[in-house]
């Protein structure tokens, strides 16, 4: 025989002899790691849920990292898994009926409770997950409404305005010849304090506010600005060379207004720092609202923040669509000590070029909402509206997930409040007159 054949011949055999010794050795992994269910195009999102899954030594849970969606049917559901490694078996257990998993039947998962058995594929061991499963039993956008109050006083004044100040709501009235003012703990139960002293008498209350940084209260006409400590002492403070026009919000820990040079036709855009002084920006474009906008403070998604004045009337008396922001430029530091504001024009970006006026703004579950008001044909139109693009473009809320009360009246000049759980609605004017009634409104999913 030929040398090198047999020497061939003599490793074939060596080979042959060595791999019948390889051993398979079957994985005693018996993990699961991921759980979710097949998409079902009858209920949104199903398919989308995510689970978490808690593993101990032998066994686990799985637990949903959020119900799913409110009105999501679990009787008729096709549970997914994927394991670390192939099982010898894997058996669902909903109640009292166990059976072979297949990836494609569809189970009740209402049945409680729910396991899932997997063997791994040595056969011997066994791990045991229970399964957790639940959707929302309540329409997380449904808007609960209740009337708190239906007169917070007695008298029918010619405007009102409520503000909330270190958890106590003020609410302010003036009849055209003495401004009022109740304060409530939980707008509920209200108190008649003592008669404002230093106030015009025909104060224009709707432009008081509040600015938590001073703990002042601010009010300004021609003749100057107004301040108090306790919303009962006012002190008049006038600005030599400047008359105001309006206070406009509270922004940025800064109250700002209107104001213009003594004997001119301008308006600047000013702010008061803590120290008292006056700040003077530019001149405000033609269609600036003097009165009836809606102003409020308004932080982004992005933790942004905004000063919008919007719709209202300008110094003409033409009611106007276009929405104001005032915005940080930059924030003080080593070169320049001092905030650098801007203001934009946001009518550009509008979706609605419609006029408006009287309508309230409130900052609430990560939205910015518009209550009350009236459109250029002075027709009351109280839908409740959601913005999340920071005043740009608005969307109408559905009717059935905001339902107030029957006693509830339209309305315009109505003031709106949060203190971060619930909306509080308070006064405002209508076909029936001014009302002084208080109603509140919580979001379903506000702390979920």
């Amino acid at each position: 025989m030929n040398k090198n054949l047999s020497i061939i011949l003599f490793l074939a055999v060596v080979l042959a002899a060595c791999s019948s010794k390889v051993v398979t050795t079957p994985s005693s992994d018996a993990t699961v790691s991921r759980f979710y269910f097949a998409a079902d195009s009858r209920w949104p999102g199903l398919g989308e849920a995510s689970f978490e899954i808690d593993d101990r030594v032998d066994t686990g849970w799985i637990t949903p990292s959020d119900s799913l969606r409110f009105g999501t049917r679990l009787d008729s559901v096709v549970p997914r898994f994927t394991f670390n490694a192939t099982p010898t078996s894997a058996y669902l257990t909903l109640g009292d009926t166990t059976l072979l998993l297949t990836g494609t039947d569809t189970l009740d998962f209402n049945r409680t409770p729910i396991y899932v058995t997997i063997t791994a594929a040595d056969t011997k061991t066994v791990k045991v997950y229970e399964i957790f499963v639940y959707a929302h039993q309540s329409d997380p956008d449904l808007y609960t409404w209740q009337e708190l109050t239906p007169a917070i006083c007695p008298a029918e004044p010619m405007e009102t305005k409520a503000l909330l100040a270190e958890d106590i709501f003020y609410f302010y009235t003036n009849n055209g010849f003495q401004t009022r003012l109740y304060t409530s703990l939980d707008a509920r139960t209200w108190t008649a304090e003592a008669a404002p002293t230093g106030l015009p008498n025909d104060c224009g209350v709707r432009t008081i506010c509040y600015c938590d940084s001073t703990g002042l209260f601010y009010y300004a006409d021609k003749a100057g600005i107004y301040t108090s400590m306790d919303g009962i002492s006012w002190v008049l403070v006038p600005i030599a060379g400047y008359e105001p026009e309006t206070m406009l919000l509270t922004f940025n820990d800064r109250p700002w207004l209107l104001l213009r040079e003594t004997g001119e036709t301008k308006l600047l855009l000013a702010c008061v720092e803590a120290t008292g002084a006056i700040d003077l920006y530019d001149e405000v474009p033609d269609d600036f609202p003097t009165y009836g906008f809606a102003s409020v403070e308004y932080t982004d998604a992005g933790r942004y923040r905004h000063g919008l004045i919007a719709g209202g009337f300008n110094r003409r008396g033409t009611m106007v669509s276009s929405v104001y922001n005032i915005e940080v430029a930059s924030k003080p530091d080593e070169d320049y000590p001092d905030f650098v504001y801007r203001m934009t024009d946001y009518s550009f970006y509008q979706s609605d070029k419609e006029p408006f006026a009287y309508r309230a703004y409130v900052p609430y579950a990560d939205q910015l909402e518009s209550y009350g008001g009236v459109n250029s044909a002075m027709q009351l139109s109280d839908s409740i509206r959601f913005s999340v693009d920071a005043g740009m473009n608005w969307e109408v809320a559905d009717t059935a997930v905001s339902v107030r009360p029957e006693s509830y009246r339209e309305r315009y000049e109505t003031s709106v409040l949060t203190d971060g759980e619930y909306i509080y609605l308070i006064g405002g004017q209508g076909a029936e007159g001014v009302y002084t009634d208080v109603y509140r409104a919580r979001l379903n999913s506000i702390d979920w």
